[in-house]
């Protein structure tokens, strides 16, 4: 709904890993980050998606991010 901060998460280094992660997904709902892929999470591969998580959020610009 709001295109500048669409383009704001869409920088150039975050495009960059979406389209080195084909098939990931995210989705943001005000103070929630949704990442998702095609297929199930095996319990085993949790703690690689936590860490995908993490990496990510890492990407976000930080005057987007409020304490």
């Amino acid at each position: 709904k709001d295109k500048k901060f669409a383009y704001d998460i869409f920088h150039s280094r975050m495009m960059k890993y979406f389209l080195e992660n084909k098939g990931l997904r995210m989705e943001i709902e005000h103070n929630t980050l949704l990442i998702s892929e095609p297929g199930k999470i095996k319990p085993d591969k949790l703690r690689f998606y936590l860490d995908r998580l993490i990496n990510i959020r890492k990407l976000f610009p930080q005057y987007l991010l409020k304490n």
